[in-house]
């Protein structure tokens, strides 16, 4: 790249006479992890072969100094298909191997995976977030917190994954919520991703437990967080059990006696949830447990860093009536452009209708 490479406005590209030297160059490419696509330019003499170079930002193609102070590593990075044909049905084999996120290489350096059936269920919980309200009634004003609580709770996997993605899809979108995703679930991000939905992804570098940690340092996707059971057992089941036991409110009688007390748990409305609780061990799969554990962990790390939410609300019937009763007034006519201007120009609302 210092000799026959060049800085662009998208990265850096190659140039060579030698075809075979320009898909070497894309092959190289390709194994560093980096994008490659080459074309070819008719001149008068020979072919020219152009490679465009798309890198990770950690990886920098030139080490001559003047060529590298100027390059700026390409700010899309994505590979997406582009076209899919139906050749023929044919019995296939699908692949597994033994690693935690069962992602194995494919030509062109394309990283996948084809297991894509799981006995495993999909476990999510949507959570509302703490409100700090502040209510205001006949010139008087109380503030108080409307505590965090689980709103919705899905638990399930259909045969066809893309019908478990749309599922999760539809949950995420009603709710508007960001998605706390293990990231070892790829094909849902992916999925998230190609529906251009990265909105509702939560980035690994906003996962605060993470830092806290140093957990995850050597996981390069952007989004979600990687389990293991040291983190899991060792720091989120702390505030899965502490949300439990949070004191919410105190039933007593007049005399001060305590009637009922209200934990948090009551804020849990899958029975599922609670049931893998009680019968937690350390080895089993409880799925649920730690989709929880980790919104509830994130959650809380979250409001200690940025606070709570707040909602202002004025509860006086007086105003209310009086700004009921002005409704029908109009500050605007909706027919203010119509009649003549000051040169005489009669104006129409309807002016843009041909």
């Amino acid at each position: 790249m210092d000799t026959d490479g060049s800085c662009t406005n998208h990265g850096a590209e190659f140039y060579s006479s030698s075809k075979t030297l320009a898909y070497q160059v894309v092959e190289l490419v390709q194994s560093l992890g980096g994008i490659a696509k080459i074309r070819c330019k008719k001149t008068t003499h020979l072919d020219s072969y152009i490679v465009r170079v798309l890198l990770p930002s950690y990886l920098e193609p030139f080490i001559l100094k003047r060529k590298r102070e100027i390059y700026k590593p390409s700010q899309v990075f994505s590979r997406h298909i582009t076209d899919i044909q139906y050749i023929e049905d044919a019995e296939a084999v699908c692949i597994s191997v033994d690693a935690p996120d069962n992602l194995y290489v494919t030509e062109h350096a394309i990283v996948t995976h084809n297991t894509t059936t799981s006995e495993s269920l999909c476990s999510i919980y949507v959570m509302k977030a703490p409100v700090q309200v502040t209510k205001e009634s006949s010139g008087e004003t109380d503030t108080y917190v409307e505590q965090g609580k689980i709103v919705a709770a899905w638990c399930g996997r259909f045969d066809d994954i893309n019908r478990t993605h749309q599922m999760l899809e539809l949950i995420v979108e009603w709710y508007n919520a960001w998605t706390l995703v293990e990231n070892n679930i790829s094909h849902f991000i992916q999925y998230i991703i190609s529906r251009r939905k990265q909105r509702y992804l939560v980035p690994k570098n906003q996962i605060l437990f993470l830092k806290d940690l140093s957990a995850n340092n050597n996981v390069y996707q952007e989004y979600g967080w990687k389990n293991t059971g040291t983190l899991f057992k060792s720091h989120m089941l702390s505030y899965a059990i502490e949300f439990t036991k949070e004191e919410l409110d105190v039933e007593t009688k007049p005399d001060g006696t305590i009637v009922k007390t209200k934990y948090g748990i009551e804020r849990i409305p899958d029975p599922m949830l609670i049931k893998e609780m009680q019968e937690y061990t350390p080895g089993l799969n409880v799925d649920r447990l730690v989709s929880f554990a980790a919104l509830v962990a994130f959650m809380k790390i979250q409001e200690s860093n940025r606070g709570f939410l707040k909602r202002h609300i004025a509860d006086d019937a007086t105003k209310n009536l009086q700004k009921s009763d002005n409704l029908f007034k109009l500050n605007k006519s909706p027919f203010r452009n119509m009649g003549k201007n000051s040169h005489g120009i009669r104006r129409t609302a309807f002016k843009n209708i041909k």
